[in-house]
């Protein structure tokens, strides 16, 4: 008798194992988590500025990536400028990107290299599928219609949408924290 509760205990502990890991692969528990963990070649991230998609709600409310591999984000919680003069509140950090065991990941680091946070990402059309590592919710971004800036060296930096089409006269603004074309 013993022989025969044995073996149904073992296929329970066998049923409840298989279970658990397939848990934690889809709880992103394998995620990106540290500067140390080699990421291979992924999805190019295109620069540029990411808002919120609407009805969407997520942990960034804007994302702007940089070609030289800086960024500015806002989370929601991010207090916003009463007037145009005000000095941003959100990050301005290092970025990088890459693939680690079937997902890639957008990962965020302090200006002296410390790994802060990573996100494991899609890129789909003109925006951003984002979750935040080791949570399960997804968020999506979406390209915005108007770059934002601190100069007008974010403008060139991320093509921006409203590019100046004036040929080699063309110049960018900072207007506001929005880049503004201009033809000289």
């Amino acid at each position: 008798m013993t022989h025969e509760t044995a073996q149904p205990d073992a296929v329970w502990h066998g049923l409840l194992t298989l279970l658990s890991a397939s848990l934690l692969a889809c709880s992103g528990s394998q995620d990106a988590q540290s500067n140390d963990e080699a990421l291979t070649e992924a999805a190019a991230i295109p620069p540029g500025t990411y808002v919120l998609h609407d009805g969407d709600s997520g942990r960034l409310s804007l994302l702007v990536l940089l070609d030289d591999l800086t960024s500015y984000r806002e989370e929601p919680s991010t207090p916003q400028c009463a007037d145009a003069d005000c000095e941003p509140f959100g990050l301005f950090e290092l970025y990088s990107w890459g693939r680690l065991e079937g997902f890639d990941y957008l990962r965020f680091y302090e200006d002296d290299g410390t790994f802060k946070e990573s996100y494991a990402f899609t890129v789909e059309g003109d925006g951003l599928r984002l979750r935040k590592s080791k949570t399960h919710d997804w968020f999506e971004m979406v390209r915005a219609p108007e770059a934002w800036c601190e100069n007008e060296d974010y403008c060139q930096q991320q093509a921006a949408p409203n590019a100046p089409e004036c040929g080699s006269g063309a110049a960018w603004s900072c207007e506001h924290y929005t880049c503004k074309s201009k033809c000289e």
